[in-house]
């Protein structure tokens, strides 16, 4: 999946497949993980977010199943 960087202390980079609507967020620590279930306009608030990190935190974490990859 190509993931988008981010300007964020929490996030580095997201990516989303639509298909699957599964979004892949990777951490300053290397680790990525994917949320299943994410609707196209949750991907699209985190990347215009001014805080993508507390977007993330509010609107996606704890929210949607996850793996992590």
């Amino acid at each position: 999946m190509k993931r988008d960087p981010i300007e964020s202390s929490c996030l580095i980079e997201a990516g989303y497949d639509p298909k699957r609507r599964t979004l892949e967020v990777m951490f300053p620590s290397g680790l990525i993980y994917r949320y299943h279930g994410v609707p196209r306009q949750k991907y699209d608030r985190l990347l215009r977010a001014d805080s993508p990190g507390a977007y993330f935190n509010a609107e996606i974490k704890d929210h949607y199943p996850v793996t992590r990859g």
